[in-house]
């Protein structure tokens, strides 16, 4: 089951919920573990709460600034202010490595899509399954 609610995707399974939330431009890793049922507002599960630390800020929303060290970034890239290692890294024809992923839009329907040519998990007839993409 996959539920949108309030820029909060909630993915749940009979025993566990993955959430992400898209905050400005940026999507983020707020939860995976025991399912939970009632998602609250993004802003109260973020990990912290517009704290500033020496890391530079390159996100400003609602007049405050963050920093994307300080945020668990869905996939991370290169060429933030986030000093850990990023899951991507890309290497330009003009020299850059610096990468900005932002969120544009999410479809949400029932059943898999297929990939061709690529491993997937599988269904079965009578599952009761949806797919974000």
């Amino acid at each position: 089951m996959i539920v949108f609610k309030n820029n909060v995707f909630h993915l749940a399974t009979k025993s566990t919920s993955y959430v992400m939330g898209i905050f400005g431009d940026r999507l983020l890793c707020l939860y995976y573990g025991k399912r939970i049922n009632n998602i609250p507002e993004i802003k109260s599960m973020l990990p912290i709460d517009w704290v500033r630390t020496f890391s530079c800020t390159d996100i400003d929303l609602d007049d405050k600034k963050l920093s994307t060290d300080n945020l668990t970034m869905e996939y991370p890239a290169f060429g933030s202010a986030d000093l850990r290692t990023p899951a991507f890294i890309a290497d330009y024809s003009d020299g850059s490595f610096v990468t900005k992923f932002e969120y544009d839009s999410y479809e949400i329907k029932d059943g898999k899509y297929k990939l061709s040519g690529l491993p997937a998990v599988y269904t079965e007839k009578g599952d009761n399954v949806s797919s974000i993409k």
